[in-house]
């Protein structure tokens, strides 16, 4: 997404580049807010489907990988969204060869770090949950789980896997374990 700002530094610059590029800067605190804003609650909106959706093979198994299943990974990911005392998000992201759960606090984002690509986002602002669950917090992270966009998430995942070429290989050898455990099955 190509973001205009006319007589700007940013003017003409992906709404990624803005983050990065205003991040660390005091003066320019209110635009890297706006544009962070923005960057996250969109993220979020995109890590949400009405549809019942469960995670492809290579996300499974890179979830398996780093988490030691799927729901060790819900577990950690609902905890440290329960855990955050403040408005913010929890994020999915794949940062240092690995997939992690972070937090990041008000218009912080995880594009803060270097080389981090986000998957998926909770927004953890009241007005996110208040309407739905009142001030049930836990409800709606437990309920985020079936709503959850996973064809959203491998498609960032794979994404950031253009950066981490041994991740890849593997990933896909446990992809092509599991296969060909199938396919043996299958011939019984």
């Amino acid at each position: 997404m190509i973001i205009t700002i006319n007589g700007t530094p940013w003017e003409e610059t992906s709404i990624n580049q803005a983050i990065v590029q205003s991040f660390n800067s005091v003066e320019d605190a209110p635009f890297f807010e706006a544009v962070s804003s923005h960057y996250n609650h969109s993220f979020f909106w995109r890590s949400l489907s009405n549809l019942k959706q469960n995670p492809s093979l290579h996300m499974k198994k890179a979830l398996e990988l780093d988490f030691g299943s799927i729901a060790g990974f819900q577990e950690k990911f609902s905890q440290t969204a329960s855990a955050l005392n403040v408005p913010g998000y929890t994020w999915l992201v794949f940062h240092d060869k690995t997939l992690r759960v972070i937090t990041t606090f008000g218009a912080g984002s995880p594009l803060e770090l270097h080389n981090c690509h986000p998957i998926l986002c909770l927004d953890l602002y009241e007005h996110a949950y208040m309407l739905d669950h009142g001030g049930d917090r836990n409800k709606y992270i437990a309920n985020f789980w079936s709503n959850v966009n996973w064809k959203f998430a491998e498609s960032k995942f794979l994404n950031a896997l253009v950066a981490d070429r041994d991740y890849k290989l593997r990933l896909e050898a446990l992809v092509g374990q599991q296969a060909f455990a199938f396919d043996q099955y299958l011939e019984q």
